[in-house]
């Protein structure tokens, strides 16, 4: 057993690459999902699969179970508000839960990629220099 979750070295390499202070404040960015409990002891052997997405659907969702993912990074923030209670009636509540049971940590970078030096913002007013 291990106290570091592989996770924790992706996140903070995500962070390295888009710090966290960069996003609006209006933003909800970070860690979203974490299925973790406080002290609990995390496998030295565990593997470690992350899906990609820019957006975290109820497919993206079932693609990561069906694939053993127990990461996904998604660009836009899921959840984006905060909840006043949880019910697998709304869909992203059901997703939160759905990555909770299946041991899937959420993290989404967002604006903090936006504005990055080198982030979609710099790679968007390039590509439009060059159609112009």
């Amino acid at each position: 057993m291990d106290s570091r979750d592989p996770r924790d070295d992706i996140v903070d390499f995500l962070k390295g690459l888009f710090p966290l202070k960069l996003a609006e404040s209006w933003d909800n960015v970070g860690v979203l999902v974490d299925p973790r409990l406080p002290g609990e002891m995390v496998p030295a052997d565990l593997p470690t699969n992350v899906l990609l997405t820019i957006d975290m659907t109820e497919r993206v969702v079932e693609e990561a179970i069906e694939k053993g993912c127990n990461m996904i990074v998604a660009y836009h923030p899921s959840p984006f508000t905060s909840f006043k209670k949880v019910s697998s009636r709304n869909i992203t509540q059901k997703l939160v839960l759905k990555c909770i049971k299946n041991n899937i940590l959420v993290y989404s970078p967002h604006t903090a990629c936006d504005n990055a030096s080198g982030g979609v913002n710099d790679w968007l007013a390039v590509s439009w220099a060059f159609s112009r």
